[in-house]
């Protein structure tokens, strides 16, 4: 995760670190004084809020706030390269409804048996 502390001396700075080093005091690299760390509320704690960071993407090497920048910038490179770049995992999700499968009685009491009779039924 990356926090942001604050040294009074020296301003603001972003530190990466795990979440289970938290508690652990942060000292400024130029005066080697410890920090503050301050609280950024983040847009995570609203799941239907949009992300005012956006997000780098590694495929066209830049970084974008919106979905809108990539499709521009794919059309951009189209424009200049003639090749037709898509977007990777954009696919809407298909239908999870599950369907309802029709059993053979007859089938499944002999697939029981069968089961019961070499000790593996899964009936506890």
């Amino acid at each position: 995760m990356t926090y942001e502390y604050e040294c009074k001396d020296h301003g603001k700075v972003d530190i990466y670190k795990s979440s289970t080093l938290i508690d652990r005091e942060e000292l400024c690299e130029k005066c080697q004084k410890p920090m503050k760390r301050n609280f950024v509320p983040t847009s995570n704690l609203n799941p239907g809020a949009a992300s005012m960071r956006g997000e780098f993407n590694f495929g066209l090497g830049k970084h974008f706030n919106n979905r809108r920048e990539v499709k521009n910038e794919l059309k951009r490179i189209e424009g200049e390269t003639g090749k037709k770049y898509v977007e990777v995992g954009s696919d809407k999700p298909q239908n999870t409804k599950r369907v309802r499968k029709e059993y053979n009685v007859e089938e499944a009491a002999r697939h029981l048996k069968h089961e019961l009779k070499h000790g593996r039924s899964s009936i506890h």
